[in-house]
Protein backbone atom coordinates (compact mmCIF):
# COMPACT_ATOMS: atom_id res chain seq x y z
CA UNK A 1 0.00 0.00 0.00
CA UNK A 2 1.11 3.78 -0.98
CA UNK A 3 1.49 6.37 1.20
CA UNK A 4 -0.76 7.96 -0.97
CA UNK A 5 -2.98 4.83 -0.11
CA UNK A 6 -2.70 5.88 3.62
CA UNK A 7 -3.41 9.13 3.63
CA UNK A 8 -6.68 9.10 1.74
CA UNK A 9 -7.56 6.36 4.35
CA UNK A 10 -6.51 9.12 6.86
CA UNK A 11 -8.16 11.68 5.17
CA UNK A 12 -11.72 10.05 4.41
CA UNK A 13 -11.61 8.53 7.97
CA UNK A 14 -11.28 12.18 9.20
CA UNK A 15 -13.95 13.07 6.66
CA UNK A 16 -16.35 10.55 7.83
CA UNK A 17 -15.64 11.57 11.93
CA UNK A 18 -15.86 15.50 10.67
CA UNK A 19 -19.75 15.06 8.80
CA UNK A 20 -20.67 12.89 12.24
CA UNK A 21 -19.24 15.06 15.01
CA UNK A 22 -20.65 18.21 13.45
CA UNK A 23 -24.17 16.64 14.24
CA UNK A 24 -23.66 16.90 17.58
CA UNK A 25 -23.37 20.69 17.11
CA UNK A 26 -25.69 21.81 14.33
CA UNK A 27 -27.55 18.32 13.00
CA UNK A 28 -30.07 19.69 11.20
CA UNK A 29 -27.88 22.00 9.57
CA UNK A 30 -25.14 19.43 9.08
CA UNK A 31 -27.92 17.42 7.12
CA UNK A 32 -28.53 20.41 4.72
CA UNK A 33 -25.15 20.83 3.83
CA UNK A 34 -24.49 17.54 3.36
CA UNK A 35 -27.43 17.04 1.25
CA UNK A 36 -27.10 20.54 -1.16
CA UNK A 37 -23.65 19.43 -2.13
CA UNK A 38 -24.54 15.69 -2.85
CA UNK A 39 -27.73 17.55 -5.18
CA UNK A 40 -25.34 20.01 -6.85
CA UNK A 41 -21.73 19.08 -6.74
CA UNK A 42 -22.07 14.97 -6.54
CA UNK A 43 -18.59 14.89 -7.69
CA UNK A 44 -17.44 16.11 -4.07
CA UNK A 45 -19.75 14.02 -2.43
CA UNK A 46 -19.89 10.26 -3.65
CA UNK A 47 -23.03 9.76 -2.07
CA UNK A 48 -24.50 6.27 -3.13
CA UNK A 49 -27.92 6.10 -4.37
CA UNK A 50 -30.19 5.00 -1.05
CA UNK A 51 -28.25 8.18 0.53
CA UNK A 52 -28.44 10.36 -2.19
CA UNK A 53 -32.34 9.78 -2.03
CA UNK A 54 -32.15 10.00 1.91
CA UNK A 55 -29.61 13.20 1.81
CA UNK A 56 -29.98 15.25 -1.77
CA UNK A 57 -33.34 14.44 -2.93
CA UNK A 58 -36.00 17.53 -3.10
CA UNK A 59 -38.29 16.02 -0.13
CA UNK A 60 -35.17 15.64 2.11
CA UNK A 61 -33.54 19.46 1.09
CA UNK A 62 -37.02 20.98 1.65
CA UNK A 63 -37.10 18.50 4.72
CA UNK A 64 -33.17 19.29 5.96
CA UNK A 65 -33.78 23.39 5.37
CA UNK A 66 -37.14 23.81 7.17
CA UNK A 67 -35.75 21.90 10.32
CA UNK A 68 -32.75 24.15 9.97
CA UNK A 69 -34.20 27.26 9.95
CA UNK A 70 -36.56 25.84 13.17
CA UNK A 71 -33.57 24.75 14.92
CA UNK A 72 -31.72 28.00 14.06
CA UNK A 73 -34.59 30.16 15.46
CA UNK A 74 -35.16 28.16 18.42
CA UNK A 75 -31.84 27.97 19.24
CA UNK A 76 -32.02 32.01 19.44
CA UNK A 77 -34.88 32.28 22.72
CA UNK A 78 -33.31 30.97 25.64
CA UNK A 79 -34.59 28.24 27.72
CA UNK A 80 -36.19 27.05 24.39
CA UNK A 81 -32.59 26.63 23.33
CA UNK A 82 -32.07 23.92 26.65
CA UNK A 83 -35.21 21.92 25.33
CA UNK A 84 -33.88 21.89 21.83
CA UNK A 85 -30.92 20.47 23.09
CA UNK A 86 -32.61 17.82 25.73
CA UNK A 87 -34.55 16.50 22.34
CA UNK A 88 -31.44 16.70 20.11
CA UNK A 89 -29.71 14.43 22.57
CA UNK A 90 -32.23 11.44 21.42
CA UNK A 91 -32.07 12.82 17.62
CA UNK A 92 -28.15 13.26 17.05
CA UNK A 93 -27.39 9.92 16.80
CA UNK A 94 -29.49 8.83 14.30
CA UNK A 95 -28.32 11.64 12.26
CA UNK A 96 -24.27 10.95 12.85
CA UNK A 97 -25.14 7.58 11.60
CA UNK A 98 -26.44 9.65 8.46
CA UNK A 99 -23.35 12.06 8.42
CA UNK A 100 -20.79 8.68 8.38
CA UNK A 101 -23.16 6.67 5.78
CA UNK A 102 -22.46 10.03 3.91
CA UNK A 103 -18.54 9.58 3.74
CA UNK A 104 -18.70 5.89 3.55
CA UNK A 105 -18.75 5.71 -0.53
CA UNK A 106 -15.18 7.39 -0.35
CA UNK A 107 -13.48 4.25 0.80
CA UNK A 108 -14.71 2.23 -1.84
CA UNK A 109 -12.11 4.16 -4.36
CA UNK A 110 -9.46 3.47 -2.02
CA UNK A 111 -10.13 -0.41 -2.54
CA UNK A 112 -9.71 0.21 -5.83
CA UNK A 113 -6.55 2.40 -5.51
CA UNK A 114 -4.98 -0.62 -2.88
CA UNK A 115 -6.04 -3.32 -5.20
CA UNK A 116 -5.09 -1.62 -8.64
CA UNK A 117 -7.74 0.15 -10.58
CA UNK A 118 -8.51 -1.35 -14.09
CA UNK A 119 -7.71 2.16 -15.88
CA UNK A 120 -5.26 1.21 -18.37
CA UNK A 121 -2.23 1.55 -16.40
CA UNK A 122 -0.31 -1.93 -17.15
CA UNK A 123 1.49 -2.52 -13.81
CA UNK A 124 -1.96 -1.70 -11.94
CA UNK A 125 -3.75 -4.60 -14.47
CA UNK A 126 -0.81 -7.15 -13.24
CA UNK A 127 -1.54 -6.19 -9.77
CA UNK A 128 -4.99 -6.63 -10.48
CA UNK A 129 -4.96 -10.34 -11.95
CA UNK A 130 -2.72 -11.23 -9.48
CA UNK A 131 -4.90 -10.55 -7.10
CA UNK A 132 -7.33 -13.36 -5.99
CA UNK A 133 -10.62 -13.71 -4.80
CA UNK A 134 -10.13 -14.23 -1.34
CA UNK A 135 -7.88 -11.53 -1.40
CA UNK A 136 -10.69 -9.19 -2.37
CA UNK A 137 -13.20 -11.09 0.49
CA UNK A 138 -10.49 -9.91 3.21
CA UNK A 139 -10.30 -6.18 1.69
CA UNK A 140 -13.84 -5.98 1.94
CA UNK A 141 -14.42 -7.24 4.96
CA UNK A 142 -11.81 -5.12 6.36
CA UNK A 143 -13.15 -1.65 5.02
CA UNK A 144 -17.25 -3.29 6.15
CA UNK A 145 -15.07 -3.35 10.12
CA UNK A 146 -13.99 -0.34 9.95
CA UNK A 147 -16.89 1.67 8.56
CA UNK A 148 -18.32 -0.05 11.69
CA UNK A 149 -16.33 1.43 13.73
CA UNK A 150 -16.82 4.94 11.89
CA UNK A 151 -20.22 4.68 12.56
CA UNK A 152 -20.03 3.86 16.21
CA UNK A 153 -17.32 6.50 17.17
CA UNK A 154 -18.98 9.08 15.05
CA UNK A 155 -22.05 8.57 17.62
CA UNK A 156 -20.20 8.50 20.49
CA UNK A 157 -18.26 11.54 19.40
CA UNK A 158 -21.35 13.51 18.16
CA UNK A 159 -22.99 12.65 21.67
CA UNK A 160 -19.99 14.02 23.63
CA UNK A 161 -19.68 17.30 21.35
CA UNK A 162 -24.11 17.75 22.36
CA UNK A 163 -23.34 17.87 25.70
CA UNK A 164 -20.41 20.00 25.91
CA UNK A 165 -22.24 22.25 23.47
CA UNK A 166 -25.45 22.06 26.16
CA UNK A 167 -23.21 23.16 28.48
CA UNK A 168 -21.91 26.16 27.28
CA UNK A 169 -25.22 26.91 26.45
CA UNK A 170 -26.18 26.50 30.06
CA UNK A 171 -23.30 28.72 31.30
CA UNK A 172 -24.19 31.10 28.51
CA UNK A 173 -27.99 31.01 29.30
CA UNK A 174 -29.26 34.45 28.65
CA UNK A 175 -27.31 37.55 26.71
CA UNK A 176 -25.01 34.87 25.26
CA UNK A 177 -27.48 32.48 23.47
CA UNK A 178 -27.59 34.31 20.02
CA UNK A 179 -23.39 34.38 20.25
CA UNK A 180 -23.00 30.72 21.25
CA UNK A 181 -25.78 30.07 17.98
CA UNK A 182 -23.82 32.16 15.59
CA UNK A 183 -20.71 30.24 16.46
CA UNK A 184 -22.33 27.14 16.29
CA UNK A 185 -23.24 27.90 12.39
CA UNK A 186 -20.06 29.10 11.58
CA UNK A 187 -18.32 26.37 12.79
CA UNK A 188 -20.45 23.70 11.17
CA UNK A 189 -20.63 25.57 8.07
CA UNK A 190 -16.44 25.75 7.63
CA UNK A 191 -16.03 22.66 9.21
CA UNK A 192 -18.34 20.87 6.52
CA UNK A 193 -18.02 22.64 3.87
CA UNK A 194 -14.00 23.06 3.64
CA UNK A 195 -13.80 19.45 4.34
CA UNK A 196 -16.03 18.38 1.75
CA UNK A 197 -14.11 20.18 -0.74
CA UNK A 198 -10.62 20.44 0.82
CA UNK A 199 -10.71 16.82 1.88
CA UNK A 200 -7.29 16.62 4.31
CA UNK A 201 -8.75 19.75 5.60
CA UNK A 202 -10.93 17.27 7.50
CA UNK A 203 -8.23 15.85 9.17
CA UNK A 204 -7.39 18.82 11.32
CA UNK A 205 -11.34 19.93 11.84
CA UNK A 206 -11.31 15.69 12.84
CA UNK A 207 -8.54 16.64 15.23
CA UNK A 208 -10.30 19.93 16.99
CA UNK A 209 -13.88 17.74 17.38
CA UNK A 210 -12.20 15.08 19.17
CA UNK A 211 -10.35 17.58 21.60
CA UNK A 212 -12.98 19.01 22.51
CA UNK A 213 -14.74 15.72 23.13
CA UNK A 214 -12.39 14.55 24.96
CA UNK A 215 -12.68 18.17 27.29
CA UNK A 216 -16.03 17.34 27.95
CA UNK A 217 -14.87 13.52 29.11
CA UNK A 218 -12.51 15.32 30.93
CA UNK A 219 -14.89 17.65 33.19
CA UNK A 220 -17.24 14.89 33.68
CA UNK A 221 -14.98 13.13 34.83
CA UNK A 222 -13.59 15.02 37.50
CA UNK A 223 -17.34 16.45 38.24
CA UNK A 224 -18.30 12.61 39.06
CA UNK A 225 -15.07 12.43 40.63
CA UNK A 226 -15.90 15.67 43.05
CA UNK A 227 -19.67 14.28 43.69
CA UNK A 228 -18.31 11.00 44.87
CA UNK A 229 -15.82 12.40 47.36
CA UNK A 230 -18.85 15.00 48.56
CA UNK A 231 -20.93 11.89 49.17
CA UNK A 232 -17.75 9.88 50.85
CA UNK A 233 -17.43 12.87 53.10
CA UNK A 234 -21.54 13.36 53.79
CA UNK A 235 -20.88 9.50 55.06
CA UNK A 236 -18.49 9.45 56.94
CA UNK A 237 -20.38 12.56 59.36
CA UNK A 238 -23.29 11.03 59.86
CA UNK A 239 -21.89 7.81 60.65
CA UNK A 240 -19.01 9.60 63.10
CA UNK A 241 -22.32 11.15 64.68
CA UNK A 242 -24.03 7.98 65.05
CA UNK A 243 -21.50 6.41 66.26
CA UNK A 244 -21.11 9.26 68.91
CA UNK A 245 -24.89 8.85 69.81
CA UNK A 246 -24.36 5.00 70.76
CA UNK A 247 -21.20 5.91 72.66
CA UNK A 248 -23.01 8.17 74.89
CA UNK A 249 -26.59 6.63 74.91
CA UNK A 250 -27.43 4.70 78.15
CA UNK A 251 -28.79 1.79 75.59
CA UNK A 252 -25.30 2.11 73.49
CA UNK A 253 -23.49 1.11 77.36
CA UNK A 254 -26.53 -1.35 78.04
CA UNK A 255 -25.52 -3.16 74.03
CA UNK A 256 -21.63 -3.12 75.01
CA UNK A 257 -22.52 -5.10 78.27
CA UNK A 258 -22.33 -8.72 78.77
CA UNK A 259 -25.17 -10.78 79.96
CA UNK A 260 -24.48 -11.17 83.64
CA UNK A 261 -23.76 -7.23 83.54
CA UNK A 262 -27.24 -6.34 81.71
CA UNK A 263 -29.06 -8.60 84.76
CA UNK A 264 -27.09 -6.66 87.41
CA UNK A 265 -28.17 -3.55 85.55
CA UNK A 266 -31.82 -4.15 85.15
CA UNK A 267 -31.84 -5.40 89.25
CA UNK A 268 -30.00 -1.70 89.96
CA UNK A 269 -32.71 0.18 87.71
CA UNK A 270 -35.59 -1.87 89.34
CA UNK A 271 -34.49 -1.20 92.74
CA UNK A 272 -34.07 2.30 92.33
CA UNK A 273 -37.14 3.06 90.92
CA UNK A 274 -38.70 0.76 93.76
CA UNK A 275 -37.40 2.84 96.22
CA UNK A 276 -37.72 6.58 94.44
CA UNK A 277 -41.65 5.82 94.71
CA UNK A 278 -43.44 7.33 97.70
CA UNK A 279 -43.68 5.18 99.93
CA UNK A 280 -47.94 5.29 99.85
CA UNK A 281 -47.92 3.98 96.54
CA UNK A 282 -46.03 0.51 98.16
CA UNK A 283 -48.89 0.23 100.47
Amino acid sequence: MSSGTVAKYVADTAFSFTLAGNTGISPFLCMFLIGMVGRFQPEYLNLGDTMHTIMASWPSLVFWGISSVLELVGKCVPVIDQIMDSVEAFIVPVLSTLGSFSAMNSFGDVVDIAVGEDDGNAAGDDVRRGLTTSTESIANTTIAFLQFLLVFFGVILALSLHFLKMLIRLIGEGCLTQLITIMEVTTVLVSVLVSIFVRKFAIFSACILFMGAFYNAKKRYERRQAEARRQEKIDAHKQKHVEEGVQHSPSGDYGKMDEAGQFLHMFRLKRHTHMSLPRDSLK
